[in-house]
C-alpha cells in the first residue's frame, strides 16, 4: 500500500456500512478487493444514534429506503465499533491497508487497538477540532476530507492535525450517491 512512499497510488476500496452487520461479508470483501488490486480499504465506524438527529433526512438522493438518517443508517446495519477485528486482520492477510472514519469520539478507544494504517476525518467532521486533534496526536496518518469544507476550514483542519507526523488532504465530492 503507498499512502506517502514511493511508487505508484493506491486504490482504496470503501466497505463503508455495505453489509449490514454482517463481518464475514466484510472479510469476503476485503480478499475480492486486494484480489482485484486494491491497496486498502475503509472503514467507518458509526453509531446512527451518535451521528445523526432523530429528525434529520437523508442528504443523499434517495429516501426510498429511509425517512430520516438514523432510520437509514440503523437498516444498513452498523458493525459495533469494537467489532471490526477481523476485518483488521484480513487487511494484514490479504497484504493491503486498513484505513478507519471514526464518527464518535466513543469509537477511539477501539481504533487505537485496530492500529489502522491511516485514520480518515470525514468531511462532515472538518470542523470537529477536539476529533482532529485526538486522532492527530494517536495516530501517524490523518487523511481529512474537505468535500463539505470551506478554505478557511481547511485552513484551520490543518492547524490542529500539526501533531500527526502524515496528514494528507483529500478532495471529494458530497453527492450520493456519488
Amino acid at each position: 500500500m503507498n499512502l506517502w512512499g514511493d511508487g505508484p497510488p493506491a486504490a482504496v476500496a470503501e466497505l463503508g456500512q455495505t453489509s449490514g452487520a454482517d463481518v464475514g461479508r466484510y472479510v469476503e470483501a476485503v480478499h475480492a478487493f486486494a484480489e482485484a488490486g486494491a491497496g486498502a480499504v475503509k472503514i467507518q465506524m458509526l453509531d446512527p444514534e451518535a451521528l445523526a438527529s432523530p429528525a434529520a433526512v437523508p442528504y443523499w438522493s434517495t429516501t426510498r429506503y429511509a425517512e430520516t438518517q438514523v432510520e437509514s443508517f440503523a437498516k444498513a446495519g452498523c458493525v459495533p465499533h469494537d467489532g471490526w477485528g477481523r476485518v483488521r486482520e484480513a487487511c494484514e492477510q490479504a497484504g493491503i491497508g486498513f484505513i478507519a472514519t471514526p464518527f464518535d469520539l466513543e469509537a477511539l478507544g477501539p481504533l487505537f487497538d485496530l492500529a489502522p494504517d491511516a485514520v480518515k476525518i470525514a468531511s462532515g467532521d472538518i470542523t470537529w477540532r477536539r476529533l482532529i486533534e485526538r486522532c492527530a496526536d494517536d495516530f501517524d496518518r490523518l487523511i481529512i476530507s474537505t468535500g463539505a469544507a470551506t478554505l478557511a476550514e481547511v485552513a484551520s483542519a490543518i492547524r490542529w492535525s500539526v501533531s500527526a507526523p502524515y496528514v494528507c488532504l483529500l478532495a471529494c465530492s458530497l453527492q450520493y450517491p456519488t
